[in-house]
């Protein structure tokens, strides 16, 4: 038996009210189900961030190369005689 399950198994927290031990496991388990969706619904949040983010780093180093083609350029036309 894993060691999580045997203190598990041991913990029974006392019911406000009556003092009598109620078994909580089965709610602990919707939780922990609830809480792991979650995770997994983050994580791929997270990578289609990663992932955008990345597309979007690239598409401004490309605009970055095209402004800085374009300003060549008008350089060249600006002081033709300089770029010989």
């Amino acid at each position: 038996m894993q060691w999580w399950r045997r203190k598990l198994k041991a913990w029974r927290p006392i019911e406000a009210g009556d003092g009598t031990g109620t078994d909580n496991s089965g709610d602990i388990q919707k939780a922990t189900g609830k809480t792991v969706l979650a995770a997994e619904q983050v994580s791929k949040a997270v990578e289609g961030g990663v992932k955008q983010t990345a597309e979007s780093g690239a598409s401004i180093r490309k605009m970055a190369e095209s402004i800085s083609e374009a300003a060549q350029a008008a350089e060249q036309i600006a002081c033709p005689a300089s770029s010989s």
